[in-house]
């Protein structure tokens, strides 16, 4: 058996194996590979870079590198890591180790220097400039009497006195004067059958687009308030609202119908008109702007604001008449409101109005006032009247005095001096 072999014991990388007939051992040579193999090209070496960004996660892959939390809680409000970035070439591995080290040295920096920062310069110190207490003697005093000063010649200008108020009096109209007024011209109405249904009936004759349907509607309201107040308590605001639509109401019929309307509630429900007269008395005075050419309608406004005064609480009448009337551009507005202010005059009476203290008298002296200078002739009669009226009482003058406006004494003074002549 021939036998093509190498000398024993080198590794020369070959397989052997037998024949097919088992007598001769064959030498197995694996594939040649090529002899050189080509340049391999160089791995490029990769960097990273810190990455800012504002993640509220708290779990990313294997790349987080640092995380900071804000105020001591679970929520990440920035998370700091590593993004890797190949540049061909080969540079040194930079993290965001670096960059940190350089912030946190920063950060040491500024602590430092303003914990260690000089204070600003303090002024000198204020030394006691006084000699020290010690038991006066004979000269010491005699040259004391010689610098104590003397007494002001003159007494010290008193201080200026505001207007008193003394404690709130309720108003009062004087019974007697009331029954010289009392006449209103008003009419004797039947008492309804079923009021409860009347009230509920009244509300769709108001809706009514027909004027004469309206005008039957406001009279079942003066039955009701004539005879069965009760029922009007439970939907009175409603009644005011409908009343107050209709005074404005362009057919003449029908406001003056409204207007009466507005008569019997002030006479027979009274103090209950009180928290209504500031949008009644206002609607009633604006009329008599709307109806200037209309006589009987500016007649039946004034017998509705003598009913207001009458009947309801004296100072939200005066306050109504004032706010509204008085400074009013219009000259009929303006009289009508100079005319009821001279009634509530005569029915409450001047010491009255001096001592009822608040704010009453001093509103009710204000309005005279610009009465007397106004540039109606009407208007400034009415004023100079009630002044004239007032100026009998002992406290007038003390308290007109401080009601008076520097800009306008001067002219004022001039009439109450033509009032005392008189």
């Amino acid at each position: 058996m021939s036998l093509d072999t190498e000398e024993e014991g080198e590794d020369t990388g070959r397989d052997w194996s037998y024949s097919p007939d088992q007598t001769q051992l064959r030498v197995v040579r694996p594939p040649q590979k090529p002899a050189t193999l080509p340049p391999e090209t160089p791995q490029p070496r990769r960097r990273t870079r810190a990455v800012m960004l504002g993640i509220k996660e708290k779990s990313l892959s294997n790349k987080l590198h640092k995380s900071i939390r804000r105020n001591g809680t679970n929520n990440y409000f920035w998370i700091l890591f590593l993004a890797e970035k190949e540049v061909p070439g080969g540079y040194q591995l930079q993290t965001a180790d670096d960059q940190l080290q350089k912030v946190q040295r920063c950060l040491e920096q500024f602590t430092d220097s303003s914990a260690h920062q000089p204070r600003p310069p303090t002024g000198p110190r204020r030394h006691n400039l006084l000699p020290p207490l010690s038991t006066p003697t004979k000269n010491t005093l005699a040259s004391q009497a010689q610098f104590t000063p003397a007494p002001p010649t003159k007494p010290a200008p008193s201080k200026k006195t505001r207007f008193r108020r003394a404690g709130k009096v309720k108003v009062v109209i004087c019974e007697s004067r009331l029954n010289e007024h009392i006449d209103l011209d008003l009419q004797d109405l039947d008492p309804l059958i079923y009021p409860e249904e009347s009230l509920s009936y009244c509300f769709e004759l108001l809706k009514d687009k027909k004027w004469d349907k309206k005008i039957e509607g406001l009279k079942l309201i003066q039955a009701l308030a004539q005879h069965h107040q009760e029922n009007l308590e439970f939907r009175f605001y409603e009644i005011l609202d409908a009343v107050l639509d209709e005074v404005e109401n362009l057919r003449s019929a029908v406001a003056s119908a409204a207007i009466e309307t507005l008569k019997y509630l002030y006479v027979h429900l009274k103090e209950k008109m009180d928290k209504a007269v500031q949008r009644t008395g206002e609607a009633l005075l604006l009329k008599v702007a709307q109806a200037h050419s209309k006589t009987f309608l500016q007649q039946q406004v004034g017998v509705a604001l003598k009913a207001m005064l009458l009947n309801c609480d004296p100072e939200p009448v005066l306050r109504v008449l004032v706010q509204t009337g008085l400074s009013h551009r219009s000259a009929a507005v303006r009289n009508s409101a100079a005319q009821h202010l001279h009634l509530l005059a005569d029915l409450v009476g001047a010491t009255q109005i001096l001592s009822a203290g608040g704010t009453f008298t001093e509103t009710f002296l204000s309005a005279v006032n610009e009465m007397a200078m106004n540039t109606t002739a009407e208007v400034r009669t009415h004023g100079i009247t009630i002044l004239k009226n007032i100026a009998q009482e002992k406290n007038f003058k003390e308290q007109w005095m401080l009601v008076v406006k520097s800009k306008d004494r001067p002219y004022l003074e001039k009439i109450m001096a033509r009032i005392a002549r008189e």
